[in-house]
């Protein structure tokens, strides 16, 4: 998803692990992809947000031509973790884990990384023929960030799992809509927000939580937020009271015991209100680890880490739901990408063809994908076949119109139209034999007709 040096944030589904960057780019060195920190005029960041016990990066400096993992920290109590890298403008690399600097150099292995190694609790040997209900992890006890966080976003509630605010949360206001900002520079990720609020708890979030207590973040929350718990003003005490990024809300009083209980986060007095995280706290987790399921639209990563049990049981040695065992997936199909756009370009080559109508139905053919990862430009290909790609789009001027297909950058087909042929469709498809890591990229004449621009990709074996 880079181009260059970027600022760039990504939360996976789960909403609790996160990454994000100041200035970040890519950097190819023995055929492998790092992300890499720039050396610009300011200093740079990479934050990276998981739950765990440690973390480990696995990269290399700029003259090192190995890689090596580099653990920054383990045995940590279990719960959500900040890691955070910084470059400054002589190249020196500080690293940061909760905002305890762990490893500083001039010249160290830093600068680029390639992936992260998550350290979890080590699970007890289970016999095979077992059945596992679920996993119970007890975390630290909760202890709230002292003070605001605007100069050290690394920082975190000890023996709490953070949730961003891009996923699972209910948003709902009858004024004006929601923004979604992907990458916020002094909150250094991402946020939503609300300009146009009305009158009191007219604008909020809502999301169940299994918890004794949270604390919430965002701009100057004293003033722009009112928290309620099942329906119910509480009381709650402010991080920090200045009005600044990074000031949260947490309950005064614990609750004695976790339950699910209902948090919203609604407006106070101002017009301004928006959203960064919530950090639960419970004293017991259940550790519902990632399951795939596959839908005749997504292929999805369900579960991760959650303070509530939210997957299948677990019926097989080898880890295995019952859903996974008896479900049949017959009347799913194999169309694994279908995409739309609806952005004129009418550059001749140079320019790549984003595909952001990405879910919902459009004309009847409900958007799908699955198997391919979509990053931005391009499409990479995840599991290896022989798949047939069709694309189709409307010629809408007066001239000439190449839509070429690239496989790694090579072109290895198009769609055409010659001449005056204003009101044509142009079409094409294509067979290939696709491994994984293999990137597919559209450039050329698209016109903005959303029902005639699309991609499609059919996995034939």
């Amino acid at each position: 998803m880079l181009n260059g040096a970027d600022d760039v944030s990504y939360v996976m589904a789960d909403g609790l692990t996160s990454f994000s960057g100041d200035n970040v780019g890519v950097s190819n060195m023995n055929s492998e992809v790092f992300v890499a920190l720039s050396n610009a005029s300011a200093p740079d960041f990479i934050y990276v947000t998981f739950i765990g016990t440690g973390i480990a990066v696995r990269g290399t400096n700029w003259s090192a031509n190995a890689f090596a993992d580099y653990t920054a920290a383990q045995n940590l109590p279990y719960g959500t973790h900040v890691l955070r890298i910084d470059r400054n403008t002589s190249s020196v690399m500080s690293v940061n884990v909760d905002g305890v600097e762990v490893y500083t150099a001039t010249s160290g292995h830093w600068h680029m990384q390639m992936d992260y190694s998550i350290y979890q609790p080590k699970r007890p040997p289970i016999p095979d023929d077992a059945v596992v209900l679920a996993d119970y992890m007890l975390m630290a006890e909760f202890k709230p960030v002292a003070g605001a966080r605007e100069a050290d976003n690394s920082l975190v509630g000890k023996g709490t799992r953070r949730l961003n605010a891009s996923r699972e949360y209910f948003y709902r206001d009858t004024d004006a809509a929601f923004t979604f900002q992907h990458f916020n520079g002094t909150l250094r990720h991402t946020q939503v927000e609300h300009t146009s609020a009305t009158s009191t708890n007219n604008t909020y979030a809502e999301i169940p939580g299994f918890f004794t207590n949270f604390v919430e973040y965002g701009y100057d929350v004293n003033a722009r937020h009112v928290v309620l718990v099942n329906g119910s003003i509480a009381t709650t005490t402010n991080t920090d009271g200045t009005s600044n990024w990074g000031t949260g809300k947490y309950l005064s009083t614990s609750y004695t015991e976790p339950e699910v209980r209902s948090l919203r986060i609604a407006n106070g007095t101002s017009t301004n209100w928006n959203l960064a995280e919530v950090d639960f706290a419970s004293p017991i987790h259940t550790s519902s680890h990632y399951q795939s399921f596959e839908t005749p639209f997504t292929y999805d990563l369900v579960g991760g880490d959650r303070n509530m049990e939210q997957t299948n049981l677990v019926v097989t040695a080898d880890g295995k739901t019952w859903d996974q065992v008896v479900r049949d997936t017959s009347y799913i199909g194999n169309i694994k990408i279908h995409m739309r756009h609806d952005t004129q370009n009418h550059t001749w080559l140079g320019t790549p063809i984003i595909f952001d109508e990405q879910r919902g139905t459009q004309y009847l053919q409900g958007m799908v994908q699955k198997d391919f990862a979509w990053a931005y430009r391009e499409f990479y290909c995840l599991v290896d076949g022989q798949y047939e790609i069709q694309m189709s789009t409307y010629q809408s001027q007066n001239q000439v119109s190449f839509a070429p297909l690239y496989l790694n950058g090579t072109q290895v087909g198009y769609m055409h139209i010659e001449g005056s042929n204003t009101g044509s469709r142009m079409q094409m498809t294509q067979r290939l034999q696709l491994k994984r890591g293999d990137r597919l990229q559209s450039q050329g004449r698209w016109s903005e007709n959303l029902r005639d621009n699309f991609i499609q990709i059919v996995r034939l074996n």
